[in-house]
């Protein structure tokens, strides 16, 4: 048996005892019990001197392992997820730097060796769903090789130790739905953490913490947070239902440098840091249900998606120039569906703002970049209340398609791109549901039989709450000639004339009510400006006074171009004379 190099045991439900090991073992690198009966380990476990990896996954009957387990210079990975009947690791007798992966999830593990600083190889420990883990013992701060530190599911955790900082290495904390209330402010120190995730960390019970002011305290209190600078390479923070309350986010929120995701969803506070601005490499943030928020800062220039769902307090939204015009590659996308007082609010005028957004992407210049691709190669798309079509869109239509009527050569060096917008009825789909998986659904545009990819392409419903999404919502959407050309290939080459743009929203019952669209050109004049709030007119509505003839029949022509339609070119691929000064469109 000395000479054994594979000994595979898992699922053999019935074994109840490992045999003791004879004489020295060194060449079974891997040894796996998982799902099986045994209730321990002999001593002489010790003498597999060359195992690298024990799996004792699902070992339901395991209640204790041997010290000597500890001893096994060669052992790399130990794996004790879902043994709920341990209580307790053995405690470490010597250092042991061979050890780097420990994993305790869904076991009945009530606390931690004292000596678990021993273990200064490991590198990864995963304590998820350890719920009867109370603390963390002093000497856990001595495991200065630690890079990744789950704790989530652990409800019992109060709190983190206060040397915390001394995890020099630890590069994620995963701490979501823990019973973690506070932040030790030496979390500065960890300059190499680059995920922060504390999901679900509401805070303590008040009364446990301050007995005079419990009558009127509420049941539970926020996650209390520290000073952030010091966080030099936190890419991620994840702060949702945290009941995070007006103040409660730290002021110096804009010292992360280095954050490209920031998730504040789920909480109660009324403005956010105007130091959120000064993250210069934020692309994602998160505001969902955060409905008492009033007012955003400006957006730092870096932002690619805002995703403010459901924010039915939010009045106020601004968004640099430059997070428009910075876009040479890349999309810009914002999510307000619900965000009810945005749209009334008159003096925010989200639309005028998604316009000249619209304008400002579609300003950059074309050029190529050194491998040949043309840009800029950028979309930018918005979801808002209401379901007025701005005239800006010259293309209009009652219901879900419009016809396009082109005029000669429209296809020449200053096309820049292409806009539209579709007022939806979310007939059927839900904000939130019960359930475990939400459903997606988005809308689909066809330009004659071609398809083309929206914003909308996969929103999901949050998968709590029963509420139907009853008001209209508007997407406004805009591609770049490049985003066009590498979407459609030598599509239109073929075509001339009338272009049917139509509209349909998959995953619900819900209908397109209207729509429009615009083929946008270098320095497009500002026809009727920028500014539309939502209670732009819509021709043929009966509350405006102009002729809407061509609103009704589908189209509304550009009086600036000529009354016979030309052929209609084609948006083709990199073949296209994309650059060349003169380029008239016909048929080929």
């Amino acid at each position: 048996m000395e000479s054994l190099q594979i000994l595979t045991l898992s699922g053999c439900s019935k074994l109840k005892k490992f045999p003791e090991v004879q004489g020295n073992m060194e060449h079974l690198p891997n040894l796996s019990l998982e799902g099986t009966a045994i209730k321990g380990l002999p001593l002489s476990i010790e003498n597999l001197t060359g195992l690298a990896l024990l799996n004792l996954k699902e070992c339901k009957s395991l209640e204790s392992l041997p010290r000597s387990i500890f001893k096994l210079k060669s052992l790399k990975t130990l794996i004790l997820s879902n043994c709920t009947r341990l209580k307790k690791l053995p405690e470490i007798q010597e250092n042991m730097e061979s050890l780097m992966e420990l994993f305790l999830d869904g076991s009945g593990i009530i606390e931690l060796p004292s000596s678990i600083g021993c273990l200064n190889g490991l590198v990864f420990l995963n304590l998820k769903n350890c719920k009867k883990l109370a603390s963390l013992p002093q000497s856990f701060c001595e495991l200065t090789s630690l890079g990744t530190l789950t704790l989530c599911g652990c409800s019992e955790l109060k709190e983190l130790p206060d040397d915390l900082g001394s995890l020099q290495c630890l590069a994620e904390l995963n701490a979501d739905g823990s019973g973690i209330q506070e932040v030790p402010p030496s979390i500065t120190l960890l300059t190499n953490l680059q995920k922060l995730s504390l999901a679900g960390c509401k805070g303590g019970d008040s009364k446990s913490r301050n007995m005079v002011f419990s009558f009127h305290s509420s049941p539970t209190e926020e996650l209390r947070l520290p000073s952030f600078s010091g966080l030099y390479s936190l890419r991620v923070l994840i702060l949702q239902r945290c009941n995070l309350s007006e103040g409660a986010l730290p002021s110096d929120l804009g010292s992360l440098p280095s954050l490209e995701r920031l998730d504040l969803s789920r909480n109660s506070f009324i403005t956010i840091p105007s130091s959120l601005s000064g993250l210069s490499r934020l692309r994602s943030l998160t505001l969902e249900y955060c409905k008492s928020l009033q007012s955003l800062p400006e957006l730092p220039s870096s932002v690619e998606s805002l995703n403010a769902h459901s924010c039915t307090s939010l009045e106020t939204f601004s968004c640099s120039s430059s997070a428009y015009t910075s876009k040479k590659v890349g999309d810009l996308r914002f999510n307000f569906t619900i965000c009810f007082r945005l749209g009334e609010n008159q003096g925010s005028d989200i639309v005028g703002t998604i316009l000249e957004g619209i304008q400002l992407m579609s300003s950059i210049p074309k050029f190529l970049v050194p491998w040949g691709i043309p840009t800029p190669d950028n979309e930018h798309n918005a979801l808002v209340p209401g379901s007025r079509i701005p005239e800006w869109f010259r293309h209009q239509s009652v219901g879900c398609s419009v016809n396009i009527e082109l005029p000669p050569h429209w296809y020449n060096t200053k096309l820049m791109g292409l806009a539209f917008c579709a007022a939806l009825n979310f007939k059927g789909a839900m904000d939130g549901y019960p359930g475990t998986e939400p459903s997606p659904f988005g809308l689909v545009c066809y330009l004659n039989d071609c398809y083309v990819e929206t914003g909308l392409h996969s929103l999901y419903t949050p998968p709590e709450g029963s509420r139907f999404i009853e008001s209209d919502h508007t997407l406004f959407e805009y591609k770049s000639l490049a985003r066009l050309e590498i979407c459609l290939g030598n599509w239109f080459r073929k075509l001339s004339d009338n272009v049917v743009a139509s509209f349909a929203l998959t995953g619900s019952d819900g209908e397109v009510k209207k729509c429009g669209i615009r083929l946008v050109y270098e320095e497009d004049e500002k026809d009727g400006g920028c500014s539309f709030p939502f209670g732009t007119t819509w021709p043929g509505d009966g509350d405006g006074d102009g002729d809407d003839s061509n609103y009704k029949k589908g189209h509304l022509m550009d009086p600036s171009a000529p009354s016979k339609s030309g052929s209609f070119f084609p948006l083709h691929h990199l073949c296209s004379p994309y650059f060349n000064e003169e380029f008239k469109g016909g048929s080929s």
